[in-house]
């Protein structure tokens, strides 16, 4: 559907390529366009606008006069960005949107920072948001992501969002295995030993994927509960899955093949040392 957006929302759709800076770095929007709240309505219409994040040069009817072909497929980058700056809670309403456009790259790396620089009046969506989605496939790891990383700017909210991990653990007992290890991942990197119960019970019930947060030994260390000399190097490293596991037995083996013998290389041998074949 072709928007016909007013200035100075319209002006986001010439605006350039967004750089990948952190939200501190980001332009001005605000000042820059003189957005005000008046323009909220527009700014998220904007953000949802899947025909331009779709961008297709060969098909310019997509864009009003005023847009910048070029560019315009990163107008709702802007928008989202001017509604953080705006401090629009509703911009929530539409990040799973975002999250599943074809700009999630985006959006997933962004939404991360601007939960975490947007403050403690975010913890109340934002949790909404990932108790919505987390028994469903939608890409909702960023929004985990982003709330356990609130308190390294916010520390005063650290206790708040080590409760809310673990009550989504307790209350989702069947989610997505990568959902929950990524919430338990949240919990170590608070030092949260009030929930060292709850971990070892999910741990014991293989509810968690050691690649994300670690094993259970190795999250016993980190929680500074034990010392790395407590354990051995097999129980700190963790499992890989399946998939993995076989991408670097196939990684390893185009590495061996590339390694040069000395037959190949021509170099002097015994041949007593080598098989009855090379």
């Amino acid at each position: 559907m072709k928007h016909n957006y007013t200035s100075p929302v319209s002006r986001l759709l010439a605006y350039g390529n967004p750089d990948a800076f952190r939200p501190e770095n980001w332009p001005d929007y605000v000042g820059d366009l003189g957005l005000t709240t008046e323009y909220v309505p527009e700014l998220l219409t904007l953000v949802q606008d899947t025909a331009l994040a779709d961008y297709d040069p060969d098909d310019p009817s997509l864009f009003p006069d005023y847009a910048d072909p070029e560019h315009a497929w990163c107008a709702p980058i802007h928008a989202w960005r001017s509604l953080a700056q705006l401090q629009v809670l509703e911009l929530f309403d539409h990040a799973i949107e975002a999250l599943q456009s074809e700009l999630e790259d985006w959006a997933g790396e962004e939404f991360v920072d601007i939960i975490r620089y947007w403050g403690p009046n975010v913890i109340e969506p934002v949790e909404q948001l990932i108790d919505d989605n987390l028994d469903t496939p939608n890409p909702i790891l960023s929004l985990i992501n982003g709330l356990y990383k609130l308190p390294e700017q916010y520390p005063e909210t650290r206790d708040q969002v080590a409760a809310i991990l673990m009550r989504l653990l307790q209350d989702h007992p069947e989610t997505d295995k990568e959902n929950a290890s990524f919430l338990v991942l949240g919990l170590v990197e608070l030092k949260a030993i009030e929930a060292v119960d709850l971990l070892e019970k999910l741990y014991t019930a293989g509810k968690i994927d050691e690649s994300i947060p670690g094993t259970w030994p190795g999250v016993q260390v980190a929680l500074g509960l034990k010392s790395e000399s407590d354990f051995t190097e097999d129980e700190l490293t963790p499992e890989m899955p399946p998939a993995l596991q076989k991408i670097q037995e196939m990684y390893e083996a185009v590495q061996r093949q590339r390694i040069p013998d000395a037959f190949s290389l021509w170099l002097p041998m015994d041949p007593i040392t080598f098989s009855s074949t090379k």
